[in-house]
């Protein structure tokens, strides 16, 4: 997994992560569910580039066998 901005290098926000990653992956969660698109979009997953599969799907899934970790340690 991948977190990221689109400037070169960064902004130095990827420093404090590691103190809030569990906060940020729930809120990864609650953008996935609250979006109202179907298969993903800029505002949920980023660019859908791969048209064979469901983004939003994946996504969904994988950020919450990331949180159920998460929360049972």
């Amino acid at each position: 997994i991948y977190l990221f901005d689109n400037y070169p290098s960064g902004i130095g926000l990827a420093d404090g992560l590691k103190d809030i990653y569990k906060d940020v992956f729930i809120s990864i969660e609650k953008i996935l569910n609250k979006c109202e698109c179907e298969r993903g979009c800029p505002s949920c997953t980023g660019p859908v580039l791969n048209k064979e599969r469901i983004p939003k799907e994946v996504a969904k899934i994988l950020i919450g066998k990331i949180n159920k970790c998460l929360m049972t340690n």
